[in-house]
């Protein structure tokens, strides 16, 4: 086992709390895989608008998972129940003298439904693909890249209603579309415009947030089956309305399973981190 979080109390209030990098991070050799399947968010690599509606927008995260597991994960297309969901949430950090007293919820979408995965090497670990059925199965240590687009397709998501939380098992039909028409933003990630308008939310910071959902770990005796949350920093710093692209945008730093956290300071140094040698990123809204 591996600790993804430490907190720290004092007097029961929250103190301090430190995420440890991944095994192999600090020294540099290749980190040692965990028994079973294990999926985690490796990077969430895009955020972009795929549909409007009267006030809102329906925004789609692009994700990149990785198996940092020994054994293969199961990536059964529907009606098989066995592959991962995909829900995604979009959160803002404003208000006070440096905008970081405020963290609140914005937007969430429906589970995206997983079918086929790649067998790309994106985290690192080192992709084998041994005595693993690749395309139906996620490798140990491969990586499944889905674009922005995929995980907003409107078709492919379920409800989170049919998904048990605790278990990751979900019926055959848990993104029956029937009974009801789409609009541009049914089932992504739900947002209203107001709240990405930088005229009324003037040097907020914006967070996307992305987790995978499997049965399969579940069925393995993990202590959870899904991953750890990947966040990932927005900063819009341009004025922006409905019909109109957000640019520049800069995605300032990925959180993922075990790295360094974001808050509260990292919003204070996000000037400095613009032009850091982080991996950067487009918001693209239209």
């Amino acid at each position: 086992m591996q600790s993804i979080q430490i907190t720290q109390l004092v007097n029961g209030k929250t103190a301090s709390v430190v995420m440890p990098p991944l095994r192999g991070a600090v020294g540099g050799e290749a980190p040692a895989l965990v028994p079973g399947p294990d999926v985690i968010v490796g990077d969430l690599p895009d955020l972009e608008q795929f549909g409007s509606a009267g006030t809102q927008v329906g925004l789609g995260l692009a994700t990149d998972a990785c198996n940092n597991g020994d054994q293969p994960i199961n990536w059964f297309a529907l009606p098989n129940t066995d592959h991962p969901v995909v829900p995604q949430n979009l959160y803002r950090m404003s208000g006070g003298a440096d905008n970081t007293t405020r963290f609140e919820q914005i937007g969430q979408s429906w589970m995206k439904h997983t079918f086929g995965a790649d067998e790309a090497n994106a985290c690192g670990f080192g992709c084998n693909t041994n005595a693993c059925s690749q395309g139906v199965q996620l490798c140990p240590g491969c990586s499944d890249l889905y674009f922005a687009s995929t995980n907003a397709d409107q078709n492919s998501i379920g409800s989170r209603a049919w998904v048990n939380p605790f278990t990751g098992s979900f019926p055959s039909n848990a993104n029956d579309h029937s009974g009801h028409i789409h609009n541009g933003v049914s089932h992504r990630i739900l947002v209203e415009i107001d709240d990405l308008n930088q005229n009324l939310n003037e040097g907020a910071t914006y967070f996307a947030e992305a987790q995978y959902v499997t049965p399969h770990e579940y069925a393995w005796c993990q202590a959870n089956p899904g991953s750890a949350t990947c966040l990932t920093m927005l900063r819009i710093v341009s004025s922006w309305s409905a019909g109109q692209p957000i640019s520049p945008s800069h995605r300032l730093v990925t959180q993922c399973e075990c790295k360094q956290p974001l808050m509260p300071g990292l919003a204070r140094r996000s000037a400095r981190l613009a032009h850091s040698s982080q991996k950067m990123g487009t918001l693209s809204m239209e």
